[in-house]
């Protein structure tokens, strides 16, 4: 055979640097690689060491034609792994072994190589991987992505520069385009599934997040092995993502997480948990758009304990986040666009203004139908609401710690923390208050944290509250109705009087907690207003004809306020007209020497 045969792996393609090479890149290999010309001509391990120091370092290469020199080396080695020493030698018998028939070039060798990856062994399965984080930054380093998608990228991305992994961020985003080829979207998928497998091989969250692993996931995975992490510093930033300082990093962290929802795949850790499920209940499902996930927790109850605890994770994060939930964003974007186009995305804060907004007269029918679905789940598992989660945390475990044990969609840690409401922090306090008053406001018989209120709703609350067929009030009908009862210090039954105050505003509960005190100051208003010789009365208790004005539930505190300073002022007009301190004088000034 010639020694340029098809497995040879440097007779004839030199991983060197060349001469031309070297003379454009003398000042950055110095400063870069602390190696000089006249080394490497000394040397050919010095060539060889020198070219992969330049393509490690290429973002910071200062000479553009040495940028440029290095760019087309590594195109050449992304496409031939002849171009390429160190693959080339470490997977020389995996190569004869799994890829003997595959002919070298447009990177069907290296392609081999990765569909037989779990088989290779450990020196050349590392080669391998640190092959591909060093090709993760460019389009032009990905032959296979690049030929599939060739259209695509000169039409949907043509004002797009090449680097920094801009082309694979513009085509990901137009995976949904009905005209994006099936060749190009399954490549871009492919991708998008290897990226997720270990954080470097996705660059731009790689670059983005460099400091934020350094302090947040530090010695999680070693970065020297060759191996890939499989998951868990992408995890592990995920979990920590409130204390990341980094806003690109933030944006590059909740890219991923859009991934995951997307397909199960981008999840390595929930797809190895759910692998036997996903086979057993989800077989014929198409990977993609989220279906995978849906058919899951469409079969929530009979899944492995592991896959469970994954999708209910996976779920509870798309639940901080409207973006991360594709259809409730799209329904509900006319919504948010009216009432809440200045509240930043993250934290539920999106989900939550158009929650307090359900109520406005041109709200969306379908958007609040979607709402209410998710405010079921919330007012179910305290997991799903961010607010409660984290700002409940140590309550939790200091209270509840026992409830958090028996969750089954059965509201037992937001009951359990109902009813430690006094005892718990006031962030806590704020969050559950919020929690509560939204599960009042979307009222429905039989739900598992409201229920205990549910004798109550049909003692004092209007039938004709109902709007539709399975006993669904209209949004804050029952809220309204409850909170009336209390100020009018009606005897709700203990629990539930328990819920409604927790659901009220901090500065309000202190009032709701003796109706009958405020029942007594508003008599007490209505007869300083008589004694200070007011001709309008605007407090009448006994007055029952429809010239009333009545206002009730979290209105009528305000009032209650606005009373209050009534009361201090009829006082001090009583103590004036006692003294005659509001007769007419006349006041003299006298003026002396200047």
């Amino acid at each position: 055979m010639s020694p340029c045969g098809s497995h040879c792996c440097c007779c004839c393609y030199s991983h060197r640097l060349d001469a031309g090479t070297q003379e454009v890149c003398e000042a950055d290999l110095k400063v870069l690689c602390a190696v000089s010309t006249k080394e490497m001509e000394e040397s050919e391990e010095k060539k060889k060491t020198g070219l992969t120091c330049l393509q490690q370092f290429k973002e910071d290469i200062k000479n553009q034609e040495c940028r440029d020199k290095v760019h087309r080396k590594m195109k050449l080695a992304a496409r031939d792994i002849r171009f390429d020493d160190v693959l080339a030698n470490a997977c020389q018998e995996d190569r004869k072994k799994y890829c003997n028939d595959v002919q070298p070039g447009s990177a069907r060798v290296i392609r081999c190589l990765q569909d037989y990856r779990s088989n290779l062994g450990q020196v050349c399965a590392a080669a391998l991987f640190d092959h591909e984080v060093k090709m993760a930054e460019d389009i032009d380093f990905k032959y296979p992505t690049r030929k599939a998608c060739a259209w695509e990228i000169s039409n949907f991305c043509k004002e797009v520069p090449h680097g920094h992994a801009r082309i694979m961020r513009c085509l990901q985003n137009h995976l949904d385009e009905e005209d994006m080829s099936t060749e190009c979207k399954s490549e871009v998928m492919r991708d998008q599934n290897r990226m997720s497998q270990d954080y470097r091989l996705n660059w731009r969250l790689n670059k983005a997040c460099a400091a934020d692993i350094t302090q947040l996931c530090s010695g999680l995975c070693n970065v020297q092995s060759g191996q890939s992490c499989g998951g868990v510093v992408l995890q592990c930033l995920q979990d920590n993502q409130d204390n990341i300082t980094s806003s690109n990093c933030q944006e590059e962290v909740f890219y991923y997480q859009l991934m995951e929802v997307q397909d199960f795949r981008n999840d390595v850790i929930l797809a190895e948990a759910c692998r036997v499920d996903v086979d057993k209940y989800c077989k014929d499902v198409e990977p993609g758009g989220g279906r995978v996930h849906a058919c899951l927790r469409h079969q929530m109850n009979y899944l492995s304990d592991r896959c469970k605890a994954e999708e209910q994770k996976l779920q509870a994060l798309e639940y901080r986040d409207i973006r991360l939930r594709p259809k409730l964003a799209k329904i509900c974007s006319e919504e948010r666009a009216v009432y809440c186009k200045d509240v930043k995305p993250g934290k539920a804060r999106v989900v939550t203004c158009l929650m307090e907004n359900m109520a406005q007269p041109n709200f969306g029918d379908e958007c609040r139908v979607e709402l209410q679905k998710r405010e079921e789940v919330v007012k179910n598992d305290y997991r799903y609401d961010i607010g409660v989660l984290t700002g409940c945390s140590s309550d939790i475990d200091m209270f509840c710690a026992d409830a958090r044990t028996k969750l089954r969609g059965n509201a037992t840690v937001l009951k359990c923390l109902v009813e430690n409401f006094a005892k718990t922090s006031d962030n806590c306090q704020n969050e559950m208050s919020r929690a509560v008053r939204f599960a009042l406001w979307s009222y429905q018989k039989g739900q598992a944290l409201t229920s205990v209120c549910d004798d109550d709703v049909n003692t004092f609350c209007p039938k004709g509250a109902k709007a539709r067929s399975g006993g669904m009030f209209t949004i804050g009908a029952v809220g309204r109705c409850l909170s009336k009862a209390l100020v009018q210090a009606k005897a709700l039954t203990p629990k539930c009087r328990e819920l409604v105050l927790t659901a009220a505003p901090k500065d309000s509960r202190v009032y709701l907690q003796y109706p009958e005190s405020t029942s007594a100051l508003v008599a007490k208003i209505a007869e300083l207003q008589r004694a200070a010789g007011l001709e309008s009365v605007l407090v009448d208790p006994y007055r029952r004809d429809g010239g009333s004005v009545t206002v009730t539930g979290w209105v009528a505190l305000a009032c209650i306020f606005s009373l209050v300073l009534v009361s201090c002022g009829g006082m001090v007009m009583l103590y004036s007209r006692w003294l005659g301190l509001d007769k007419p004088h006349t006041q003299y000034v006298k003026s002396g020497d200047a």
